[in-house]
């Protein structure tokens, strides 16, 4: 996982910044799209890595139901 400023994203390096998100709630980086944002554990501000997808519920990044902003 990386972090660059905005003056990084440009033609050659523009794919580094790019990600989406699949229909299961994988984020996914588009120049590795067999890859997927994956929690350390479910707790609140564990640290993040990029791990094969999988079914694994650390790779889901949804909202619960149910909660109001």
């Amino acid at each position: 996982m990386g972090i660059w400023s905005c003056s990084a994203f440009g033609p050659a390096e523009g794919n580094n910044l790019v990600f989406s998100t699949d229909a299961t709630g994988r984020i996914k980086p588009r120049i590795a799209p067999g890859y997927a944002v994956t929690s350390g554990s479910g707790e609140p501000g564990a640290p993040v890595a990029f791990g094969r997808t999988g079914p694994a519920a650390e790779q889901r990044w949804n909202e619960p139901t149910g909660q109001v902003p």
